[in-house]
């Protein structure tokens, strides 16, 4: 910005530059199950109950985050939040737009950039409200492509890299990725559990023998 000589001020000249969108850039509208018509609750312990049953399943797990060990094989200072898994039977499973390996980079107009992977989790919990509380007709992400699911890094920081041995991608510690759905977390557990006895087998076995 100059000053004119009269000291009034000056004309300031910005330039912008639009940098392109990440490749596989879009947005996935995911319908929600409308909710089934039902006599009203007699109890706030019996409407819990209905909120429980009447819940979607998302049927994902993600890992990545700020705080957390990186997910990109690429890059080790990308804290992204990656898609780690998609479930059959869960919501985003059936609808098939979903893939293991997407960066995560909104869902439904919250953030999903730079946040910890304990944030991300709370915004896709979030998802799945009651539909009656739930006004929006669908679920809406925005992503872009991350990596293919057999190469993302899903141990520690320190011995994590990509195994595709193992069935399902990744070299899965116990704390590598966290489930969207709660009810799910500790069948998720014991199958980090087995997949990182697996990992530890094929390490193992890469290891020359003394």
């Amino acid at each position: 910005m100059r000053a004119t000589p009269d000291g009034s001020g000056g004309v300031l000249r910005l330039r912008v530059r639009h940098e392109p969108p990440p490749a596989g850039y879009r947005c996935l509208r995911i319908p929600l199950p409308a909710p089934a018509a039902a006599a009203k609750p007699a109890s706030a312990a019996a409407a819990a109950a209905v909120a429980a049953v009447a819940r979607p399943r998302l049927g994902i797990a993600v890992c990545g985050g700020a705080g957390s060990p990186p997910a990109n094989p690429d890059d080790p200072t990308d804290e992204g939040v990656f898609v780690a898994k998609v479930s059959p039977g869960g919501l985003f499973h059936s609808d098939g737009q979903l893939k293991t390996g997407m960066r995560l980079l909104d869902a439904n107009g919250r953030n999903l950039i730079g946040v910890s992977r304990e944030e991300a989790v709370s915004i896709l919990r979030s998802l799945i409200a009651h539909p009656a509380v739930n006004a929006a007709p669908d679920i809406q992400l925005t992503v872009c492509d991350g990596c293919p699911s057999d190469r993302l890094l899903l141990g520690d920081a320190d011995d994590a890299r990509p195994l595709s041995g193992i069935s399902g991608g990744g070299a899965l510690r116990r704390e590598s990725s966290t489930s969207i759905d709660p009810g799910e977390e500790i069948e998720h557990l014991k199958e980090l559990r087995l997949l990182g006895q697996q990992r530890q087998s094929i390490i193992s076995s890469e290891e020359p023998s003394s």
